[in-house]
């Protein structure tokens, strides 16, 4: 029965309905098939994105077409990426300290998302030649990273400069509130 629901939502695109995994997520995981285009990427039946495996067109499909989210078993919450979730949070893994900054981070993707984005750097500690090439804003004339160009003009210039939002927790007027919950405030959930 799920499966001829799914496959009849398939064809009618009648996508906006939410299902658990514990619904039978896993019986629908065989009926949905991605389409192999000449391009030689299977594409989602719903969007269109292409994918290199048809397994991650599936995965795909069922996280943000269906939003499929499966159960922890170590937190009892749901997500979508559920094998994510137990590597970046219930995985024992040693920490590692960044050799720029010195915070700590665990191994893995954390850590390395943590050099990518901050520091502009692989695990090793060598720059990305993507992130190095820089662009003039034609508002301020100061030059900035193209790869935060866009953060530069909303941060910068759609914001009036006399900007501040009060923290709840502290009550300091920042501009920026999810930093400066991140910087001083990330011990309270």
């Amino acid at each position: 029965l799920l499966d001829s629901l799914l496959q009849e939502m398939m064809e009618h695109s009648v996508l906006n309905e939410s299902y658990s995994a514990d619904v039978g997520a896993s019986d629908c995981r065989n009926k949905v098939v991605p389409t192999l285009r000449s391009s030689g990427l299977y594409h989602c039946p719903q969007c269109n994105q292409g994918f290199k495996q048809r397994s991650n067109a599936q995965s795909h499909f069922k996280s943000v077409h269906l939003n499929v989210k499966k159960q922890c078993t170590h937190c009892g919450q749901y997500f979508k990426k559920l094998k994510s979730h137990i590597q970046d949070v219930h995985a024992m893994k040693k920490w590692l300290p960044c050799n720029v900054c010195g915070k700590e981070y665990q191994e893995g993707r954390l850590f390395k998302d943590h050099m990518n984005k901050t520091h502009f750097q692989d695990e090793e500690g060598n720059p990305h030649e993507m992130y190095l090439e820089t662009t003039s804003c034609d508002v301020c004339g100061k030059h900035v990273l193209k790869s935060r160009f866009e953060r530069h003009m909303r941060l910068r210039h759609y914001l009036p400069p006399n900007f501040a939002v009060e923290c709840p927790i502290c009550g300091a007027h920042v501009k920026f509130l999810p930093w400066h919950l991140q910087k001083f405030h990330k011990h309270i959930n």
